[in-house]
This record gives structure tokens, sequence and C-alpha cells, in this order.
């Protein structure tokens, strides 16, 4: 991702500026690197600088030597997920290069999961209650492929 970061900066702020009018609680930054520079609740005005240094400085600590495990980020996030009638929406910025998973369809089966978990507890006239959106960078084809797969082949039951 780290080749990819300041573009990645740009999208996040826009991204954020267009929704956080949206969220009375706040918007909430989580890396894949470690809690650091994660940001909880951040509204309004201060969301862009806040964002916006929270992505420099660390971007600064990304290495090659860094290993993604996008499986083990995503359960901390699920695992917050307590309160069903709040919706939600997750934006993954991502070059979808997640190394650090032991296998490759561990993204899909832990959301897969998720989703079975989370089914019994919801409403059933609830329409869109937790989304999540990958938004994807660079041109790695495997990389790519795995993030359409996200997108085409999730089951639905």
């Amino acid at each position: 991702m780290k080749p990819h970061w300041a573009v990645a900066t740009q999208v996040l702020i826009t991204l954020a500026m267009k929704i956080g009018p949206l969220d009375k609680d706040g918007l909430d930054l989580i890396y894949t690197i470690g809690s650091n520079y994660n940001r909880k609740e951040v509204k309004g005005w201060a969301i862009p600088k806040t964002f916006r240094n929270s992505m420099q400085s660390s971007g600064e600590e990304i290495n090659q030597m860094y290993k993604t495990n996008m499986k083990e980020t995503l359960e901390k996030i699920f695992d917050r997920y307590t309160d069903t009638s709040k919706k939600m929406t997750l934006i993954v910025l991502t070059d979808g290069l997640w190394e650090g998973c032991a296998n490759n369809d561990d993204v899909e089966k832990l959301i897969a999961s998720f989703l079975t978990k989370l089914k019994p507890r919801l409403k059933k006239w609830e329409s869109r209650w937790f989304s999540i959106q990958f938004v994807s960078f660079g041109e790695n084809e495997p990389a790519l492929d795995r993030l359409r797969n996200l997108d085409d082949n999730m089951p639905t039951e």
C-alpha cells in the first residue's frame, strides 16, 4: 500500500468529508498496521486535519517488510459491532495484497461467518445494517481478482 499512500490519503479525506456529516457518532479510522494511529469518533471540521495527520504519521512507519493481515483487522471490527440497531458502513482502502493472511480465502470465510452469526439478531425489515466497500489501489491482478471475488462470489445465505 506504501506506493499508493498519498492517493489513498486524498481518497480517505474526500470520502470522510462526504460521509462525516451523516455519522452523529463520528468517524473511526482503523489501520492494519497496529492501533497507534487509529482515530475514534472524529467529527466535523476536525476530520480532514486529524485523518491527514494520522495518514502521514502512519505512512512513515510502513516498510516493505510489513505483511497485511486483513482478517485480523476485520475480526476486531466485527467483534466491536454489537449494537445491531446502528447501521455501519466499513470502507476499506486496500491494494488487496494481504500477505499476512494464512490462506487466500481467510477474509471471505470471515465475512461469511460474520454474516451468518449476525443475521439472527437483525430485524427482518432492515435493508442495510452493515455494509463493506473495498476501494482498491494498484494493478496487481491476483489482488484485484481477490477483491472481485469478494464482490461477485460471496455467499448470500
